[in-house]
């Protein structure tokens, strides 16, 4: 997330960037499919369903299942778009590429194994690695003891 790096940084406007990719799309395909379901919904109010019923809340319940029955499969397309759309920035190649951008990534903060891996890479563990102890449940600070509570 664009937070975990200082405002202005190269990083941040990396990833604020990739994110606000994000955005566009899911603003696009929400105009898009917005438009649509109007479309459906002008069609709907064009040439209303006849209902004979003298229970007011019976023809509400079906006019409203009807509106559903309509909207949910153009829902779901424009779903499946929002998640296709995205899917093309959130990749392999599209992280190796922001990656390219900047030489800061590890700021302490979001890489614990203190290095970004480049796209394809794993990393190979040696002796020198060392494993920190688990940290004590409710032990947020690693102090090895529970906070003192001061209520």
């Amino acid at each position: 997330m664009a937070k975990e790096f200082p405002v202005g940084s190269c990083e941040y406007q990396v990833v604020l960037d990739h994110e606000d990719t994000h955005v566009k799309f899911n603003r696009d395909t929400l105009k898009e499919y917005a438009a649509k379901g109007r479309t459906e919904l002008d069609a709907m109010v064009a040439k209303p369903a006849v209902i004979h019923t003298t229970d007011a809340n019976a023809a509400l319940q079906k006019t409203l299942g009807d509106i559903c029955a309509r909207l949910t499969p153009l829902l779901q397309e424009g779903q499946k778009m929002q998640r296709e759309r995205n899917a093309t920035i959130d990749t392999s190649f599209s992280y190796g590429e922001a990656f390219k951008k900047c030489g800061n990534w590890d700021q302490g903060n979001i890489f614990l194994d203190g290095m970004p891996k480049k796209p394809n890479e794993e990393k190979k563990p040696d002796s020198s690695t060392i494993v920190a102890p688990p940290k004590p449940s409710g032990d947020p600070f690693g102090l090895g003891k529970m906070p003192t509570r001061r209520d």
